[in-house]
């Protein structure tokens, strides 16, 4: 039989080792859970993202556009690529060439290349809703350009033209400009909450006394081939009329056209919407009497420049509307470009 003495000297040895294997082992770690927290939601998609802006790493933002082929889009973009690198952002965009299913994929697409946020133009209720759940799922914010999304749309922020206001401001110069004159209305296509609203504007203004009327409207997908096909149409229809209003600056190009092989062009002025490098050119060249200068340059620039601050967790106006510009030839020097550079950016404030 082992001595006491034995025995203490055996359990001391043994306490000894239990202490140091449990000194010399790895902590166990908490367990993790992938549950939220129970303060997080879909608005503070934009301090997860803060983490990516302070860490380091090159910020991406992503662009859906509606259509590139049009020269309104395509300004916006442009301006949304260049404020990008003037952040030292990488811009990522996605042209949806007017299908709703490449919105889908598109935004399928910028999140398999992990931007850390987005900005799309508005399509629809449901196709908005259904990609603004998408940044929410993936935490990051979401900015919607173009047109005002419905109101169920969960988002950061929106930017976007008051097509109200441009209709009402092209009816009431219309008005002032040829009392009593009846005018035709080119419009874009119908639809995404766009054409629409110009015709609430336009009813708007005639309510409020603008001295002309509106005797015609036809639609076009906005495109300077389908501005000429329409007007033809009206000129051939034997339709009355001493006044056009084309939708876009493209349309009027279209519009011109068909009113020089009709023999009308210096009989019947034009009024469009946008202020574009075209449309300056054809206020120039006394093919358009007027247009309702509207920045695109403005809305791309200030959606990349949300989505930054948006990124490093800066409060941002959840609601921007682009500055509008009844301009005529004596007004040109107002308009805010639409080509990229330093006098957009000056335009929407600056960076800091």
């Amino acid at each position: 039989m082992m001595k006491k003495s034995g025995i203490l000297a055996l359990v001391a040895v043994l306490l000894v080792a239990v202490l140091v294997f449990a000194a010399c082992s790895p902590a166990t770690p908490a367990a993790e859970s992938s549950a939220p927290a129970d303060d997080a939601s879909p608005a503070s998609s934009g301090e997860a993202s803060a983490s990516a802006a302070d860490s380091g790493k090159k910020l991406k933002f992503g662009e859906i556009a509606h259509d590139r082929a049009l020269e309104w889009v395509n300004y916006g973009v442009q301006n949304f690529e260049y404020t990008c690198e003037q952040l030292g952002v990488e811009p990522v965009v996605i042209d949806a060439q007017n299908d709703m299913e490449k919105v889908l994929a598109g935004m399928e697409d910028l999140l398999s290349q992990d931007v850390d946020a987005v900005s799309v133009y508005s399509f629809s209720p449901d196709l908005d809703a259904r990609v603004a759940q998408m940044a929410r799922d993936a935490g990051i914010p979401i900015v919607f350009e173009n047109a005002v999304p419905a109101d169920s749309v969960d988002r950061d922020a929106v930017t976007c033209c008051t097509y109200y206001d441009i209709g009402y401001a092209a009816a009431k110069m219309i008005g002032d400009k040829y009392p009593g004159s009846k005018f035709v209305y080119i419009m874009g296509q119908p639809g995404m909450n766009i054409t629409e609203p110009y015709n609430d504007g336009i009813a708007a203004a005639i309510a409020d006394g603008a001295d002309t009327e509106m005797v015609e409207s036809a639609p076009t997908n906005w495109t300077a081939e389908e501005g000429m096909n329409a007007t033809q149409n009206l000129i051939q229809s034997g339709k009355e009329f001493d006044v056009i209003f084309a939708n876009n600056e493209q349309i009027a190009q279209g519009v011109v056209k068909a009113l020089d092989a009709a023999g009308l062009k210096d009989k019947i002025p034009i009024i469009a919407t946008g202020g574009s490098p075209l449309g300056v050119e054809m206020l120039e060249s006394g093919d358009l009497y007027g247009t309702i200068a509207a920045p695109t340059s403005y809305m791309g620039a200030l959606s990349a420049k949300k989505l930054y601050d948006l990124t490093n967790g800066k409060a941002v106006e959840e609601m921007t509307y682009l500055p509008l510009l009844p301009a005529t030839k004596e007004e040109i020097d107002q308009i805010i470009p639409w080509t990229p550079g330093a006098e957009v950016i000056e335009a929407i404030g600056g960076l800091d």
